[in-house]
């Protein structure tokens, strides 16, 4: 199956970031009356607890339902090279390296415009496809 161009990919992230901010803002109502900016190890502490929302928001949808709001919004699901489910391993690293090199600049998914398959970097590292239903 080939892999998705890059303007789906971009929708979907738009899609999605909708959705999380939402969820992010819910998970993030327990601390509402907490003070965070006190001192710098409650700061820390509570971007590591949204780093872990966000990250059990996307893993758990790609290993479970193997796709996102967005993906299927777009009618696109994630599979590993041999199209099928991928697993939390896999989605953990997935997530983990499309964080990292998103961050900077946004390469890891600019990648995929250069790419001939239209992969990005996590794509390649984790050997998942983001492919049409």
């Amino acid at each position: 199956m080939k892999n998705i161009a890059f303007f789906r990919r971009l929708m979907i992230t738009v899609y999605d970031l909708i959705i999380l901010l939402g969820v992010i803002f819910i998970f993030s109502l327990p601390f509402a009356d907490i003070k965070i900016n006190e001192n710098a190890s409650s700061i820390f502490f509570f971007q590591l607890y949204i780093y872990i929302v966000i990250k059990a928001f996307y893993v758990y949808l790609w290993a479970n339902g193997r796709s996102t709001i967005g993906m299927k919004a777009w009618k696109t699901k994630i599979v590993n090279t041999n199209n099928n489910s991928i697993s939390y391993k896999t989605a953990i690293i997935r997530f983990n390296i499309a964080l990292i090199t998103n961050i900077f600049f946004c390469i890891g998914i600019a990648y995929s415009i250069y790419d001939k398959e239209n992969r990005t970097i996590y794509d390649i590292i984790s050997k998942t496809n983001l492919v049409k239903i």
